[in-house]
């Protein structure tokens, strides 16, 4: 009996569960962001002409701003970021159609805007070390668009 009692005090010291008293801390932010755009940085093409923001043909209705999601997940003092949809991606609108000045003119009656969201060429995660304050952008190129020979 006082063997097993010596034995099972033993193994309690020894015991790597009771000196670690840090508790394993993991959980998952989401948030809205928003990044401001450089007006002229933008290319606007209306009706197969390049116009540019503020200039009396430009849309009145250009937002200044875009606002993505990200998700910031944790857990043991590392974390990764991720955004919605992969990052910051090109959009383009053809608002295009039919009207006074033949097929491609401006005007009612046309076919309905499209939009495109071209999304980068590649993908980007971050990676971050909470306890040594760094951190890591691996930047990689999905197979299904690395070209086939």
């Amino acid at each position: 009996m006082k063997n097993l009692l010596l034995t099972l005090g033993a193994a309690l010291v020894l015991s790597p569960s009771v000196w670690a008293q840090t508790p394993l801390v993991s959980g998952r932010i989401v948030y809205e962001a928003m990044q401001k755009i450089d007006p002229s940085q933008m290319r606007i093409v209306i009706n197969g002409q390049e116009v540019r923001p503020g200039g009396p043909d430009a849309p009145p209705d250009l937002p200044d701003t875009r606002s993505f999601e990200m998700t910031l997940r944790f857990a043991n003092g590392h974390a990764k970021e991720e955004r919605e949809g992969g990052g910051a991606n090109m959009v383009m609108r053809r608002m295009q159609g039919p009207g006074p000045g033949g097929s491609d003119g401006p005007g009612p009656g046309g076919p309905p805007p499209t939009t495109r969201n071209l999304g980068r060429p590649f993908e980007e995660s971050t990676f971050l070390d909470l306890a040594g304050r760094k951190y890591v952008e691996v930047v990689s190129i999905p197979k299904d668009l690395e070209k086939k020979e």
